[in-house]
């Protein structure tokens, strides 16, 4: 077995210990690599504090297929989807903060099979997304950092920016 998947203590005694967390994951450092599109992205203070986040860091639980991940070998998250998706944004509009934000926080609003009970129970993905923007604990790192809801959700509804401020350093 590859020594670095063996869990095991170095002592061998059965104990299991955790092994340290790559530098590339989300949190630890300013930056992060997409892993589809090869990008890496330096992360402002409002993506940053953003991700850490439940309404975020929840989609990691939320498979980006919905139902279809039973009949296909699709595997991805909705989180890991959101983050190519500002993977994308921040190369192509690197220093439009706004559409940023709206690209990271587009598919808050997802739950488990979002897209195969719509419409059964009156759910929205959509309505769900808006609310949770306009809530605890998204709308105060909104507001922390002079981003307003409102710019976020017309962003995400198509409606032009009304300005585009500086990309971050890293």
């Amino acid at each position: 077995m590859d020594s670095q998947m063996d869990q095991s203590s170095p002592q061998g005694s059965g104990d299991e210990t955790a092994w340290p967390v790559p530098t590339n994951v989300v949190g630890q450092t300013g930056v992060f690599t997409d892993p589809l599109w090869r990008i890496s992205v330096c992360l402002n203070p409002v993506e940053v504090d953003l991700l850490r986040t439940e309404p975020l860091r929840r989609l990691h639980f939320v498979a980006h297929a919905g139902a279809s991940t039973i009949s296909t070998l699709q595997s991805y998250s909705r989180l890991e989807h959101t983050l190519g998706v500002l993977a994308l944004v921040a190369h192509f509009r690197p220093q439009d903060e706004l559409l940023r934000v709206a690209a990271l926080l587009h598919d808050i609003g997802h739950l488990p099979l979002s897209h195969t009970f719509e419409g059964i129970s009156g759910l929205d993905h959509h309505a769900i997304g808006l609310q949770l923007l306009r809530t605890d604990p998204i709308r105060p790192v909104l507001e922390k950092h002079a981003i307003r809801t409102e710019a976020v959700s017309r962003h995400s509804a198509g409606s032009p920016p009304r300005h585009s401020p500086t990309a971050p350093a890293c």
